[in-house]
């Protein structure tokens, strides 16, 4: 965290001389090849002023680890009084709230070969009721099978990948020997094609919530994706409002007061 002297988008500085692509090549090169992501800021838009000229060169950046590790945290940019350069102020310890998560289908679910007969038989369910409301007892039927089908079937995806990866390692150490048994070439080749799905049902997971377009399947980016998709999810989630007359809200009580009272 602090002064790289550097922009990283265009739109990192306005009112001064129009940006060229050699000032962000730098820069963004070193972003992706050291695989660093930028913390969510709150508060000013630009940390840097120089009278007229307005720019953002202070960032806080981790790597994949920190992001895996941590909980999402955001960046205060307070107020830079004397200095021409706005403090940077992370917040440790907030308690994250934790509420239901709603249930996102993932394209590997339709892969499955059941898949088109769970649909099929839960649509069929009826009630006999008002044309409109026997769609939305339809959808609720087929939702809820497809809920099943994903907890059965694709629940606890990370651990079955490593837990394969466990036994295709003992098998492999146990293969060393010149007189092993040809049943560990079995399974071996068994194991292999677990991993194989695994890691692609992983991967397509990963893919689609981060909604990364330019990756190809086999790539194994678990990390990155993960890493990824959980910076997305923090730079959706509103944890911090400023109001009209410049006061930060940052609890969720005052959050949701000021959103409620907003459109009353």
């Amino acid at each position: 965290m602090g002064d790289f002297n550097a922009i990283l988008n265009v739109e990192d500085r306005v009112h001064g001389t129009k940006v060229q692509d050699a000032e962000t090549r730098d820069f963004g090169k070193f972003m992706v090849e050291a695989g660093m992501t930028e913390l969510q800021i709150i508060g000013r838009s630009y940390i840097c002023s120089n009278n007229h000229t307005y720019s953002r060169i202070d960032r806080s950046i981790v790597n994949s680890n920190w992001m895996t590790i941590m909980p999402p945290l955001l960046v205060q940019v307070m107020d830079y009084i004397f200095s021409d350069h706005s403090p940077l102020c992370i917040e440790l310890g907030r308690p994250e709230n934790r509420c239901r998560r709603a249930f996102r289908f993932m394209n590997c679910i339709a892969k499955h070969p059941n898949f088109t007969k769970v649909v099929e038989d839960n649509w069929r369910q009826t009630n006999n009721t008002h044309y409109m409301k026997d769609i939305w007892e339809k959808l609720k039927h087929v939702k809820n099978a497809i809920k099943e089908l994903n907890v059965k079937e694709f629940n606890g995806f990370i651990e079955r990948t490593k837990d394969i990866k466990g036994k295709l390692k003992n098998v492999q150490e146990d293969m060393r020997t010149p007189n092993h048994p040809q049943k560990l070439f079995e399974a071996e080749k068994e194991l292999k094609i677990q991993l194989e799905k695994w890691d692609l049902i992983e991967e397509s997971i990963y893919k689609q919530k981060f909604r990364v377009q330019w990756l190809k399947l086999g790539d194994s980016n678990s990390t990155y994706f993960f890493s990824s998709m959980k910076n997305m999810r923090a730079q959706n989630h509103i944890k911090a409002l400023v109001s009209t007359e410049g006061r930060m809200l940052q609890t969720e009580k005052g959050i949701n007061e000021k959103i409620l009272k907003f459109y009353k």
